[in-house]
């Protein structure tokens, strides 16, 4: 549900821009993108979003089956691009966006060292418990 928290906020914020920001001028959309690179990281977030809230509901976790895992992996290069919009996007006052930082570092960290804990105790068992 967190996922698609998060895409549904991405939806509201890209759709404020593009109608109070901008008026629903997609030309002026157009000749901003350039001038702003925060708006390019947004877009590929946004673009990584999409896939994984399309592919949430359980019916299609169950068609993907292991391709659901590794589709969803897309998670981790969105939170980085996220942050990385919201730092970009801010011109003066960087204490949230750094605050969002250190908390994806956390979360990215803890997410890492799991991942490594789990692969030395697996390659511990495999080297020391196998039975050939």
């Amino acid at each position: 549900m967190v996922g698609l928290f998060a895409f549904f906020y991405a939806s509201m914020h890209f759709l404020v821009y593009i109608a109070l920001d901008l008026s629903l001028s997609w030309e002026e959309f157009v000749d901003e993108v350039p001038k702003s690179p925060y708006i390019l990281v947004e877009l590929f977030t946004y673009l990584l979003l999409i896939p994984l809230a399309i592919s949430s509901p359980k019916a299609i976790q169950k068609r993907l089956g292991k391709h659901w895992v590794q589709l969803h992996k897309l998670v981790y290069i969105a939170g980085i691009s996220a942050v990385i919009h919201y730092l970009w996007l801010v011109k003066s006052d960087y204490r949230e966006p750094i605050f969002y930082a250190c908390i994806m570092f956390v979360l990215l960290s803890l997410r890492i060292f799991t991942y490594l804990k789990t692969r030395k105790a697996t390659s511990f068992f495999v080297k020391h418990c196998s039975t050939t």
